[in-house]
């Protein structure tokens, strides 16, 4: 079953010692953010998610590393373990994807009263300095919120679609979304401008978790992920209430929630650098204000809050997830797809795909399907290697692209889009697309005649060795298979 709210899903992480308590005073300006980093690079696995109690100038407790964990991920989509997650969710997704019969048909259940309106604020009572935005970084100049989920209608139709972001606040009614320029915002904004038509467009911190894995899934999905598709992750149809000031539809079990509108003739403004996920920061983009018309929230809310760095980080965990989500899918494209994994060192650049090769070139045609994906248009580098090769092992990679790579034969470079803010690229959104063939080749493809297999163990000597390795009087583990 889902975890209807944030409060739910931190009481069961708490339960489990996966959530760790911050009594001491702590500032928003640096130091929460600075804290969750040590612990997350420190912790070798992504650590705990951190409960600050006492932020000064807060009056709510502020949560953060909420999914930096495996563990807390398959926790919120209810598998036992992270692999599980193609197993129990991939044809689920794939059927969505394709647009078959099994699309739920009521994603929403709209109600009139829910808990996320107990307290409204509207008009001169919004103050948007009384939240607790950090500062997460000393390059950044404004304070901001980061660990909501942006809804905005479709630019085709009025469905409510989700999507993640950092929002800079500018003064106690305005925020600066920092959306790129093909972001799909800007397509639903100019849809409104068209019409002459203010943009509505919701802030939701808190609710279901899965929310966070739907809106993540975004580039898969073409970036029209609404409440159909995390009616699929839910498995049941999601409580939703009307805004108070526009006619947006937002969780019901939500903690807080920002409203607010674009105006049709609104000038374009600067936006400030921002912390980006691949541990830079962003180019200074123009962005247009939001006018936040309400603040409502819970009686006593919890606030969530994502602190934007590098690798490993609680964005590179989520990414990872979302990936095995969609691997069936990936696999209905081109079936000799095994597994797909994207290292947090590759801040989402880099992909390494592990195929079932059956023919001459054929990495060359799944290379091809993988970058048609939506998910993976945009990757920099893409590796692909044999199915034997276990992508989480960074030195079997390596060993195989040393091994099975002939520069001049099986690496490519070729121009193509780009993610908008990668650093090392000169022109936003354009940049080349280096992908490499490390896998064994065959008889056609202008390799040697015999291919040398690897040095490898007996497997009969393995099995002595099981059996016996507590008689050589050696540390127990060693001999444990890993």
């Amino acid at each position: 079953m889902p975890y209807d709210c944030l409060g739910n899903f931190l009481t069961a992480l708490e339960d489990t010692a996966e959530l760790m308590r911050v009594g001491a005073a702590v500032d928003l300006k640096l130091e929460v953010a600075a804290i969750t980093d040590r612990v997350v690079q420190r912790s070798g696995d992504g650590g705990p998610a951190l409960w600050f109690s006492a932020a000064r100038n807060s009056a709510w407790p502020v949560v953060t590393n909420l999914l930096g964990h495996r563990q807390r991920i398959c926790r919120a989509l209810g598998v036992t373990a992270f692999e599980h997650l193609t197993t129990q969710w991939g044809e689920d997704i794939r059927r969505f994807v394709t647009h078959t019969n099994n699309t739920p048909r009521t994603p929403t259940k709209l109600i009139r009263q829910a808990v996320c309106q107990q307290v409204i604020k509207l008009g001169r009572d919004v103050n948007l300095w009384d939240l607790p935005a950090l500062t997460s970084w000393p390059q950044e100049v404004q304070r901001c919120l980061t660990g909501g989920l942006i809804v905005t209608p479709a630019a085709t139709d009025s469905r409510p679609l989700l999507s993640r972001g950092t929002l800079a606040v500018v003064d106690r009614q305005t925020l600066l979304p920092h959306w790129t320029p093909d972001a799909r915002e800007w397509q639903a904004l100019r849809a409104a401008q068209r019409a002459n038509r203010q943009l509505p467009v919701a802030i939701v911190f808190g609710g279901d978790p899965r929310l966070i894995l739907a809106a993540e899934s975004g580039s898969w999905l073409m970036g029209n992920v609404g409440y159909d598709f995390v009616s699929v992750l839910r498995q049941t149809p999601l409580e939703t209430v009307k805004c108070r000031t526009h006619d947006l539809e937002v969780p019901a079990e939500a903690e807080v929630i920002i409203e607010g509108l674009i105006n049709p003739d609104a000038v374009l403004t600067p936006c400030d650098a921002v912390a980006l996920p691949t541990g830079t920061l962003s180019r200074e983009t123009p962005s247009v204000p939001l006018v936040v018309t309400a603040i409502t929230h819970r009686a006593n809310p919890v606030f969530p809050a994502r602190v934007v760095q590098g690798s490993p980080g609680e964005d590179a965990q989520i990414r990872e997830a979302v990936d095995q989500l969609f691997l069936r899918t990936m696999q209905a494209c081109s079936p000799g797809i095994v597994d797909v994994f994207r290292p947090a060192a590759g801040h989402g650049q880099m992909v390494i795909a592990s195929i079932d090769k059956q023919y001459p070139y054929q990495s060359r045609t799944i290379a091809g399907a993988l970058r048609g994906l939506p998910g993976l248009s945009r990757t920099a580098m893409l590796i692909l290697v044999d199915a034997d090769i276990n992508l989480r092992r960074e030195a079997n990679v390596w060993r195989a692209i040393a091994l099975h790579t002939d520069s001049l034969r099986d690496v490519t470079c070729q121009p193509g889009p780009a993610e908008w803010e990668h650093p090392a690229n000169a022109l936003p959104g354009c940049g080349g697309q280096l992908t490499i063939d490390a896998t064994r080749k065959l008889p056609g493809e202008q390799g040697p005649d015999i291919w040398p297999n690897p040095l490898a163990i007996a497997v009969e000597t393995q099995q002595l060795l099981t059996t016996r390795w507590a008689e050589y009087g050696l540390p127990i583990h060693w001999g444990t298979e890993s």
